[in-house]
């Protein structure tokens, strides 16, 4: 066999042969951060194989206190695109004794404001605290603008409450994307930890 390659029973009588895995859910990168990360960018997997993509992107916490949230742009070949993005975004938050709803929107904006919270961060909460998100890409290689959906929750900075939101997105580009890239809305860098998981979905 190949690399990636599977050993398959051909049926009763049959030898088994080497084959490809077929599967419509396909891992295509993973990357974790070292712990002195500012940005981490995603790019080079987006393909005309897949229509669909989620991205996860876990434990993020940054190992500073500035403002805390996490800014998430489109990659055109190869470099994040600022500029044209619009969308709703709605929630709520929770503390010991009262929940509150909560809307915002981004509009002609350079970027996306991931969860609209401050996010743990080392120096106030330790390693224990973080948030996650999951994003999901349609079509991003068409020639429409290109639209995102984001699903965000964990633990603000102080664990004072916990939050959970989405966020629907458009981003006013019509070229390709490539990737992605997430930072800080300052100048944090990412804990040690904080991973970013691509699939593909057909």
């Amino acid at each position: 066999g190949t690399a990636n390659q599977v050993l398959q029973t051909g049926g009763a009588g049959a030898n088994p042969s080497w084959t490809n895995v077929s599967s419509d859910w396909v891992k295509l990168v993973e990357t974790t951060a070292g712990g002195s990360e500012s940005s981490i960018s995603v790019d080079g997997y987006f393909s005309s194989t897949y229509k669909v993509y989620k991205a996860y992107i876990s434990n993020v916490c940054f190992n500073s206190d500035p403002t805390g949230y996490l800014n998430f742009r489109v990659n055109s070949g190869g470099s994040a695109h600022n500029s044209g993005y619009y969308c709703s975004e709605d929630g709520a938050y929770a503390t010991s004794s009262a929940n509150t709803q909560w809307a915002g929107r981004r509009w002609n904006a350079g970027e996306f404001q991931m969860g609209g919270w401050n996010a743990p961060t080392v120096d106030t909460t330790g390693t224990n605290s973080s948030i996650n998100f999951e994003v999901t890409f349609f079509d991003p290689q068409s020639s429409f603008y290109k639209n995102v959906n984001i699903l965000f929750g964990g633990w603000e900075r102080a664990q004072n409450y916990t939050y959970s939101g989405n966020l629907a997105g458009v981003i006013h580009q019509t070229s390709a994307l490539t990737g992605f890239t997430v930072k800080n809305n300052a100048t944090a860098t990412f804990r040690a930890g904080t991973k970013i998981s691509l699939y593909g979905l057909k």
